[in-house]
């Protein structure tokens, strides 16, 4: 992407800059540099910050989510939120659930409904994700039961089956 884009981008999307008539601001403006041609992108792949943080902040649940650029994170809260509560009752998690996040992201599902389950674990192929989901616990201490909840980095088909052994038992 040539320097010249990048500026206009910088000046149409710069941090700060408001947007439609509901109060947001723009916080970030990143790029991912990658190379596949699917448009695929790898943790890897180099992230150009052009203007702002490497990160935004979300609120969900009532808890405080950071979220960076290779981390998922579902943008329509107000719909996730029912449908967390939909799940919660759906599967019928108590305090007796002991909940496997998989493809957890930055751990919204699982820190969500670790209130009221009695533990989450999550695994997640992209480590920074995995860093974001150990940061959001931290930065939601005090609200959370951090000693219930842990997340993994690695390949779901690789690091689940020893975990769920150890959590629920040959």
């Amino acid at each position: 992407m040539s320097d010249e884009l990048k500026q206009k981008l910088v000046a149409k999307f710069a941090a700060g800059t408001m947007v439609g008539s509901n109060g947001y601001s723009i916080v970030s403006l990143s790029i991912i540099v990658a190379d596949d041609l699917s448009g695929a992108y790898k943790e890897g792949d180099e992230v150009q910050i052009l203007s702002g943080t490497g990160h935004y902040e979300e609120l969900l649940c009532g808890l405080k989510f950071t979220v960076s650029p290779f981390s998922f994170f579902q943008v329509n809260t107000l719909v996730f939120e029912k449908m967390l509560a939909l799940i919660t009752d759906f599967a019928g998690i108590d305090e007796s659930t002991i909940l496997f996040d998989i493809c957890c992201g930055t751990g919204a599902i699982g820190l969500c409904l670790s209130k009221n389950a009695k533990k989450v674990i999550g695994v997640e192929l992209i480590e920074q994700a995995v860093e974001n989901a150990k940061q959001n616990v931290i930065l939601n201490e005090g609200v959370l039961d951090a000693t219930k909840i842990k997340f993994y980095a690695g390949k779901a088909e690789v690091v689940l089956p020893p975990l769920a052994v150890e959590e629920t038992g040959p």
